[in-house]
């Protein structure tokens, strides 16, 4: 039983909105190894901030 709200029109979803999502999954599909890269960058971010508060902290101190 479909039901149309004229209120509600924006939670209609129709086939274009379907469609739409489709075609954004598949060009936003990432490879397989994608975690380990993001492991590594954050493994690498996190190294910096690390050694950029450890300078800040020796400046502050000294």
């Amino acid at each position: 039983m479909d039901v149309f709200l004229p209120e509600c029109r924006y939670l209609h979803s129709g086939p274009k909105f379907s469609a739409r999502i489709k075609l954004w999954r598949q060009a936003l599909a990432l490879p397989e190894d994608a975690m380990a890269y993001v492991v590594e960058i954050t493994k690498f971010l996190a190294t910096g901030a690390l050694i950029l508060a450890t300078g800040v902290l020796l400046l502050l101190l000294g």
